[in-house]
């Protein structure tokens, strides 16, 4: 089960960085011909940083808002220990989590789309790419717990099934 909420957990980090990886990626693209210029981008710089802090400080509000513990002590607690552990200890339900996540997320991509950092087409492409990543993990997560009910896969099978952490 430990293993299983693990799994739900890193779906649901890879989905936040696959959403803000698309906002930035259309953003970033490298111009034809591959010469430097605007949207030139060096892996490992400023933008990189971004992506994970934005990432890192959004799942920290969520846990905060879920929990009702200050968004300080939820930072402590996972860097101390990690994001299963912090789960287990406030017996954090992965749906609640998730959907929390989504809305959050949702709020900050208009919010940057009414301040004009991203386009409404862009936002429209992040939102069909988030509920294609979601059907996809729901899709898996049926397929995955059906194989494990009827004797197809075992635990550990499933395991490697799931996406891996970046």
């Amino acid at each position: 089960m430990k293993k299983m909420q693990t799994a739900i957990v890193i779906c649901v980090l890879s989905l936040g960085l696959a959403l803000s990886g698309n906002a930035k990626a259309s953003f970033m693209e490298v111009p034809q011909g591959g010469r430097m210029g605007p949207g030139f981008h060096h892996r490992g710089e400023g933008m990189d940083f971004l992506e994970r802090y934005m990432q890192e400080n959004l799942m920290v509000q969520v846990l905060s808002e879920v929990t009702g513990q200050p968004a300080e002590t939820i930072r402590q607690k996972i860097e101390e220990r990690n994001i299963p552990a912090v789960f287990d200890e406030y017996k954090i339900d992965q749906d609640v989590f998730r959907k929390a996540m989504r809305a959050k997320t949702t709020s900050m991509i208009k919010k940057l789309t009414e301040d004009g950092f991203i386009t409404a087409e862009q936002q429209k492409e992040i939102f069909e790419r988030m509920e294609a990543r979601e059907q996809r993990r729901e899709l898996m997560d049926r397929l995955i717990q059906k194989g494990i009910k009827d004797g197809t896969i075992t635990r550990e099978q499933a395991q490697m099934l799931m996406p891996r952490p970046r």
